[in-house]
């Protein structure tokens, strides 16, 4: 049985609240512009080649927790971060999160 591969990967937690949509389940936030101000957390976590979502999400859990003990890996989504604009991606329901595609698609994470 091969054993898997970690890789590190840097996380940083965000503030990207927007009050006029946070109270409305499922409706559309708008792209934000990155700034220095939004970031709560910066860290690392090691993303394993044959982890699923679930496993992803408590790994990157267990590094917020260090600093906000009450986090939950339900508290925050996958962001992509392209130059200064933090985006959320729009993909199938069906897609796995699996190393590929969190590799891909995540640049950090937000609440």
């Amino acid at each position: 049985m091969e054993k898997q591969k970690f890789h590190l990967k840097a996380v940083d937690l965000l503030d990207i609240s927007d009050p006029e949509f946070d109270d409305k389940p499922g409706s559309y936030s708008p792209d934000k512009t990155l700034k220095d101000e939004m970031v709560l957390l910066k860290g690392y976590f090691e993303l394993g080649m044959q982890q699923k979502k679930s496993e992803i999400r408590e790994s990157i859990t267990k590094v917020l927790k260090q600093r906000f003990p009450f986090v939950k890996s339900t508290h925050f989504d996958i962001v992509k971060q392209e130059r200064n604009k933090i985006l959320t991606p729009v993909v199938k329901e069906s897609l796995k999160w699996d190393y590929k595609h969190v590799k891909q698609l995540c640049g950090y994470i937000s609440i």
